[in-house]
């Protein structure tokens, strides 16, 4: 048979780091594609946005230069001609623009567009630098102060013939005509067509960024839910190959189950549970060795002290001196005990065995009257109060294993005045009623004896244990009477409890399902 393949904990590990590694660089790569996405969202954005600022600077560059040329030519103010002059020649405002615009990386069609504007408005100071001879002229102005453009501007025949105020008033026509407007429109015109294409190639340009961006944030997302759906897997394997196979082992181990242990998990847990199961097959071969050989022992035994018994019985009935009958009662009282340990021996061994549930129809009244009939010389012997009632709702006949039933009853009766030196044992017999034909006994033997301390009440009733050593020395015993007594109700399928105060007696409850006989 092919040996099934098993994950040990190494594997686990290497799986672990490798997955977590994984997930760790998968995050950064993600993070800094994102970040890389946003970043060129962001500067695209920003070039749009220093593209249309730009544009508005060469128009308002352009629109100065004609508004210092018209109020020189309409004030024929100095200060307006050398702000117009500084401006061409110093402040280049225009050709900054341009080298801006240039420095953007824009396409050659939005350049050319550009740098048509700028051409134009070159034209347009052809255009003003005319229009200022003929304002200088007009006014009469000195040949010195005039810049040098504006001195060697030659007029034509018809400029050169006109008066002063007809010169000014050219000069206002010039910079004021529609040939000038047409002119600065043309100039705006190709403003506008670079503006609306630069805008429309930037949108686009920042459209596909911020795709880019999406496309990362979904990577992303993706990598996050990856990330977790991967490590929601490696934890469900980790469960299923270490605590899950653990927790199965406690829980067999604990509700007495271990034959039904079957490794599993990964190999260090499955060599775990083959270990247990092995352990428990060869433990539960020495028990069962040790249970032949007690129900062996004790069927040997019991067949002389069953001899003794009679010889003792035979021996009372003859002419026997004080001293004698003294020393009988003591042999009579030593070979009792000793038959009660040999009958626990017996009854144990034969629950190890499973026996048989017999159900048959007997009185749960007439029951209580025997036990009380039982175990009321006992209770005399030792000068305490005893007594045995069935409640009202106790039915008259039931269908269940009376044998079984007495041998609980029984056995929680005798440990209660073994174990009780004064006061009372009072045991009670109570019907919890379940369907129409089935209910609940609940058997509850009360006593004010020694007690039993809170950490031993769960070991009193494992087998050949007893309450505290100290106290229970001096009562003889094997210490199986309560094992018994759990293991019968167990197979009854019910159950024993008890409620205990260490130094003022003890209260054991059986509850026991019956059905209800005719």
């Amino acid at each position: 048979m092919k040996r099934k393949f098993r994950f040990n904990q190494k594997i686990m590990n290497c799986i672990g780091a490798a997955a977590l590694i994984f997930v760790v660089l998968a995050m950064i790569i993600s993070t800094w594609n994102v970040k890389r996405s946003v970043a060129a969202e962001v500067r695209v954005a920003a070039k749009r946005d220093r593209c249309g600022k730009l544009c508005e600077e060469l128009k308002e560059a352009a629109d100065y230069l004609s508004e210092q040329a018209r109020l020189y030519a309409v004030t024929g103010d100095n200060s307006c001609l050398e702000r117009y002059w500084e401006e061409v020649h110093s402040g280049k405002r225009r050709d900054g623009v341009v080298k801006r615009l240039g420095e953007l990386g824009l396409d050659d069609r939005d350049m050319r567009l550009v740098e048509s504007a700028k051409k134009n408005s070159d034209l347009l100071i052809y255009l003003e630098t005319r229009a200022m001879r003929l304002a200088a002229d007009g006014k009469g102005e000195n040949e010195e102060v005039l810049p040098l453009e504006v001195q060697t501007y030659v007029l034509n025949v018809v400029e050169a013939a006109m008066t002063p105020e007809e010169k000014r008033m050219e000069a206002i026509s010039l910079l004021c005509g529609d040939r000038y407007a047409g002119e600065k429109k043309v100039i705006d015109q190709y403003a506008s067509e670079f503006m609306e294409s630069a805008v429309k190639r930037m949108n686009e340009e920042l459209a596909a960024t911020r795709r880019r961006t999406d496309r990362a944030l979904v990577m992303l997302w993706g990598l996050q839910g990856a990330s977790m759906l991967l490590f929601l897997l490696y934890a469900f394997f980790c469960y299923r190959g270490t605590i899950y196979p653990a927790l199965a082992y406690q829980m067999c181990l604990e509700e007495g189950r271990a034959a039904e242990l079957k490794p599993d998990g990964i190999s260090e847990i499955y060599r775990l549970g083959q270990s247990v199961l092995n352990m428990y097959c060869r433990m539960a071969e020495a028990m069962k060795a040790k249970d032949e050989f007690l129900a062996s022992v004790s069927h040997e035994i019991r067949t002389p002290l069953n001899s003794v018994i009679g010889c003792e019985t035979l021996l009372k009935q003859t002419r026997l001196n004080e001293k004698q009958r003294e020393y009988l009662a003591c042999m009579e009282t030593a070979s009792k005990q000793l038959l009660d340990m040999v009958n626990e021996l017996l009854d144990y061994a034969s629950l190890e065995k499973k026996m048989e549930i017999q159900e048959t129809e007997w009185s749960l009244r007439e029951a209580a009257k025997d036990l009380e009939n039982s175990f009321c010389c006992l209770a005399v012997e030792k000068g305490l109060e005893f007594s045995v009632e069935a409640d009202d709702k106790v039915p008259e006949q039931v269908l269940a294993d009376e044998g079984k039933f007495r041998l609980i009853a029984g056995n929680l009766i005798s440990n209660a005045i073994k174990f009780t030196d004064e006061g009372l044992v009072h045991a009670e017999l109570l019907w919890e009623k379940g369907t129409e034909d089935e209910g609940v006994l609940v058997l509850r033997v009360e006593d004010t004896g020694r007690g039993i301390k809170k950490e031993d009440e769960e070991r009193i009733f494992e087998a050949f244990e007893r309450g505290s050593k100290e106290e229970s020395a001096p009562v003889a015993g094997t210490g199986l009477g309560l094992a018994i007594c759990q293991r019968t109700a167990g197979l009854l399928r019910g159950s024993l409890t008890v409620e205990s105060c260490w130094r003022k007696g003890s209260a054991f409850t059986a509850r026991i399902p019956m059905k209800i006989g005719g």
